[in-house]
């Protein structure tokens, strides 16, 4: 076995388990969404939305090392990087308003 196709397994491993992560979170989310609603709990909405909030962007965290692994690790070109970078931006948006959402509040805004 090469380098690269270790590197490669362990890459579409990282990528799984974030994938993994954001289904067992979103089961999970809605299950204490479900709770909460029996229990007329008011803000249980807010609660699913910070609960899964939190979930995807753990998820999201185990897919860009994933695509950093696979990129860095083979003979990258630089249309790869670029493609990287492109994809690595995009989810650093997403991560950045979700935390927003999930926080009500700018990262570096103190409490």
């Amino acid at each position: 076995m090469t380098f690269s196709e270790i590197t490669l397994y362990i890459s579409k491993a990282i990528d799984i388990i974030g994938i993994a992560i954001i289904v067992i979170g979103l089961f999970v989310s809605s299950f204490i969404y479900i709770l909460n609603l029996l229990e007329k709990n008011k803000s249980s909405y807010k609660l699913f939305r910070q609960n899964f909030g939190k979930v995807i962007l753990l998820g999201l965290e185990f897919l860009i090392a994933g695509d950093i692994i696979i990129t860095v690790a083979t003979t990258p070109t630089l249309n790869d990087a670029i493609v990287l970078a492109v994809i690595v931006a995009v989810r650093m948006v997403i991560s950045f308003q979700l935390q927003v959402e999930i926080h009500g509040r700018w990262p570096w805004k103190k409490i």
